[in-house]
């Protein structure tokens, strides 16, 4: 069984490009101990056929069929089986890590299966660097993991360190549509115009949910019952939202208390 980190964004810039494989975002985020896993079996056939499961029922997920059909080597009949540790839509990163976790199910390259899940990401406008981050922890074996995308596109340019503060992550929302909020181009304006007001060189914990926080403010990501919450934390917290999405990320010197106080709001993950 294969498996692919979820992915939280903190903050982010976009760079667009003809080339597919050169398009992509930079930013900061997280990868997690949680994501999704991957079964796969695979029968020759005159044409290909992709089939995707999650837990059992099948699902409509252009996404993973696509990043699937560029990784295999001959015409097949294919069925996946992911089982999702994450929702889609909350900001995980889950469509990139389906994607990913499908392809490392076919090949043990890591290399083949980041190109291919990129690919049918920027394809359909589902994200833009998850899957950099996700191959870049999976290389090297950390997790959770602070990950910095310094290039976007496909490239191993990312650097990962663990994180030496412990998080929360609040499963809040409905989620949020990523597709809907890159193909607009006043959102995705306002998105670079934020990123660029993010100047730090800290990577701590702390630090960049704060500076995610102030990201999230500058490019009106921020939803209103979302920033009450954020605004009503316990002292010496800070928490943003995981983008694209509505799940909240938190962190505080008073631990139990914000994990006391963030558990009314969705169901709770410690790291």
């Amino acid at each position: 069984m294969s498996f692919a980190p979820a992915h939280i964004t903190l903050y982010f810039s976009i760079h667009d490009n003809v080339n597919i494989l050169e398009k992509g975002s930079t930013g900061v985020g997280i990868c997690l101990p949680l994501g999704v896993h991957a079964t796969s079996t695979i029968k020759p056939s005159d044409s290909t056929s992709i089939k995707i499961l999650n837990q059992n029922n099948e699902i409509d997920d252009p996404v993973t069929k696509r990043a699937v059909s560029l990784i295999l080597e001959e015409p097949s009949e294919v069925v996946i089986t992911l089982d999702r540790d994450l929702p889609v839509g909350f900001g995980f990163g889950i469509s990139g890590a389906s994607a990913l976790s499908a392809c490392l199910s076919i090949s043990n390259s890591i290399s083949s299966a980041h190109k291919a899940s990129h690919t049918a990401e920027v394809e359909y406008n589902t994200g833009l660097g998850d899957v950099a981050a996700q191959a870049a922890s999976l290389r090297e074996n950390k997790f959770p993991s602070i990950a910095i995308r310094n290039s976007p596109g496909f490239n191993d340019s990312v650097e990962i360190f663990t994180p030496s503060h412990p998080f929360i992550v609040c499963l809040h929302g409905s989620g949020k549509s990523t597709t809907q909020i890159l193909n607009d181009k006043v959102s995705t304006s306002k998105i670079n115009k934020a990123h660029s007001q993010i100047l730090s060189n800290d990577f701590s914990i702390p630090k960049i949910i704060s500076s995610g926080l102030s990201f999230s403010k500058y490019a009106d990501l921020l939803s209103p019952d979302l920033n009450k919450i954020i605004s009503s934390l316990p002292n010496n917290s800070t928490a943003t939202v995981a983008h694209l999405g509505t799940a909240i990320i938190a962190s505080g010197e008073n631990f139990q208390d914000l994990k006391n106080h963030l558990t009314s709001y969705g169901q709770i993950f410690t790291f």
